[in-house]
């Protein structure tokens, strides 16, 4: 074995640089994007959009509030925009899940699981969906 063998290796010259960062990558995520006119966003309709490789739902309730919430149910994991905007009574607005019916509040918050019985004290309001903070100005 030759001394050049057991050497350490050597320290990197000032001069190398860090590979560039692929374009799509390394974005701040916690900062504001615009993902849609606020024409594009009609009361009751379930949008789905992706936003630095995140499924992301965008809604507005029949009322006008718009929100943005993490667009996969905690259940299941299935995309919550393929499901629909239904209103209960003492739930209000909710978006329901298309795979078992799990509804959401448009803040995220779970409102009501079919399949529970009463016999089961459940907290549904416990479970969430990763809702994100919406602002709607000058048609945006």
């Amino acid at each position: 074995m030759s001394p050049a063998d057991s050497a350490p290796p050597a320290p990197k010259s000032p001069e190398a640089k860090a590979p560039p960062t692929a374009f799509g990558k390394g974005f701040v995520l916690d900062a504001w994007y615009f993902v849609a006119l606020a024409r594009d966003i009609a009361p009751a309709a379930l949008k789905r959009h992706e936003l630095l490789g995140e499924p992301v739902l965008v809604g507005r309730t029949r009322a006008g509030q718009v929100y943005a919430l993490r667009d996969i149910c905690p259940h299941r994991a299935a995309p919550l925009s393929a499901g629909r905007l239904v209103e209960k009574p003492g739930e209000g607005e909710t978006i329901e899940c298309c795979y078992h019916g799990w509804r959401f509040r448009p803040d995220g918050v779970c409102a009501a699981i079919p399949s529970l019985v009463e016999a089961q004290a459940y907290e549904t309001d416990r479970i969430r969906v990763r809702s994100y903070p919406v602002r709607e100005s000058q048609g945006m």
